[in-house]
């Protein structure tokens, strides 16, 4: 398709044909701007998608009193471009605001200006950026009035030690210490920190042992714990080793037990160990793990 059938297509009394054209990749600067002229959303819509769009036709998008929707569209495109942000957190549009909150273009003092305008619901959105700061976060951490926001802060992998730790003093919130201590970002210190103070609410406790970035020592730490529940999380968490599944077969509380079974790092020494168990649980669970026979042999064969 060359320029001159585009130029005819644009100029066809048909809103279908309109869209078609405003849609090919070939569609040139002035094509584009007579589809965002255009009375027809769907029209205005496929230029908004074409990956020829640049500043000047987003510039006309924000002027015309722009739809979230088309917004959407433009926000991740390269030629969306820094004032065109500003214009669009200026507007204190929230469904704009919303729409372009992935644009790649959004840095810290964006979410400054946009967590003065006071919204519940930006205020989440900022709580989960990826530009998010600590002092974004531990300003959201003090939002009493939305639990959400507060658990979002806490869970941010921009979060930083003290952040976490200022989620975690948070009595009476467990939703927002368990979203600190699931933090990928959690260090074994603070996960140590997390353990070690048993006035902490146990289900608390037992995120810090099922985080998925835990190390070695903390896993070692959480198999000891006085409650069985923490030392469960720890034996189910893929991070454990041979050394803490053979740990977590010593406990006395067969539940333990069982959830090492259960880990997919089981190894052949801890099934056996487990078939062998004197709690009738912990041997089904053995006898039924999906690797029973690549680690033991087929099931009907002398153990």
């Amino acid at each position: 398709v060359d320029d001159k059938l585009l130029d005819k297509a644009m100029e066809y009394p048909s809103a279908r044909v309109h869209t078609a054209a405003a849609s090919n990749p070939r569609a040139s600067t002035q094509h584009l701007h007579k589809a965002l002229d255009s009375d027809n959303f769907g029209t205005q819509l496929a230029a908004a998608k074409n990956p020829n769009i640049r500043p000047e036709h987003i510039d006309k998008i924000l002027k015309s009193g722009a739809d979230s929707e088309l917004l959407g569209h433009i926000a991740k495109h390269p030629s969306m471009q820094r004032h065109h942000i500003d214009q669009i957190i200026d507007s204190k549009n929230q469904s704009n605001i919303y729409s372009i909150m992935n644009s790649r273009h959004i840095n810290a003092e964006h979410l400054d200006k946009i967590l003065k305008i006071g919204s519940q619901a930006l205020k989440k959105q900022v709580a989960k950026h990826r530009r998010a700061t600590p002092e974004h976060l531990d300003k959201l951490l003090d939002d009493a009035n939305d639990l959400g926001v507060m658990e979002a802060a806490a869970g941010n992998r921009n979060a930083s030690e003290a952040t976490l730790m200022r989620a975690l003093s948070k009595h009476g919130l467990p939703t927002v210490q368990q979203a600190a201590v699931t933090n990928e970002n959690a260090s074994d210190s603070f996960l140590h920190h997390v353990l070690d103070h048993p006035s902490i609410a146990s289900d608390v406790r037992v995120a810090a042992a099922d985080n998925r970035s835990a190390g070695s020592s903390v896993l070692h730490r959480a198999l000891v714990d006085h409650d069985p529940r923490v030392r469960m999380s720890a034996a189910e968490n893929p991070n454990a080793t041979e050394e803490h599944l053979h740990k977590a077969m010593g406990d006395e509380d067969y539940r333990v037990r069982s959830a090492a079974v259960r880990n997919d790092n089981v190894t052949q020494s801890v099934l056996q160990k487990a078939l062998n168990d004197p709690h009738e649980r912990v041997r089904a669970t053995a006898e039924n793990h999906p690797r029973y026979e690549e680690l033991i042999g087929p099931h009907d064969a002398k153990i």
